[in-house]
């Protein structure tokens, strides 16, 4: 596990989207499932986050962020109440030419999403490989924001928790 703490660039995506952490709270000694309430830091830099019934303050650091692993990228799940296949949704936007020809499949002996001779990976170093186009990289990661995928290795490195991790998941 890597000696760093969380900063915020690495997060800063998420936040628009609803990213939830898991906090401890000292006072009251139980965990709690928040979100940024504000982002307005405080004299001592902290950001005031909120779980629905209070809101503190706190420096990012002690927040742990909610991220779904990576492998959900190749599963079935639910997002904005539809059932999707993230990597087919992803091959979809890159290249939206018969759309509904994209389908989870296998190259190379990996999970990809496929399309007649056309594939897309998403590799261990956090790259997308693409048999076809270029990828339009803002609006691709603006979606692996949105569905909350951990593409930054966040989970590996202990500075995020893996959503199942949780009694309950927080974005289904």
């Amino acid at each position: 596990m890597e000696n760093r703490k969380l900063e915020l660039y690495e997060i800063a995506g998420y936040l628009p989207h609803g990213l939830k952490f898991k906090y401890f709270d000292d006072e009251w000694e139980r965990n709690r499932i928040c979100w940024i309430a504000s982002m307005t830091y405080d004299e001592n830099e902290e950001i005031c986050f909120t779980d629905g019934e209070v809101e503190f303050y706190e420096k990012l650091y002690k927040l742990e962020p909610l991220l779904r692993p990576p492998s959900d990228l190749y599963k079935p799940i639910i997002h904005n109440g539809k059932e999707i296949v993230p990597i087919v949704e992803i091959g979809i936007m890159v290249d939206d030419i018969d759309a509904n020809l994209w389908k989870l499949g296998e190259y190379a002996g990996k999970p990809c999403a496929k399309k007649r001779t056309s594939f897309l990976i998403f590799d261990k170093l956090g790259r997308f490989q693409y048999s076809g186009y270029n990828v339009n990289s803002i609006k691709l990661f603006d979606y692996l924001h949105e569905l909350k995928i951990d593409y930054r290795g966040l989970i590996d490195a202990g500075l995020a928790i893996d959503c199942y991790a949780l009694e309950f998941n927080p974005y289904k």
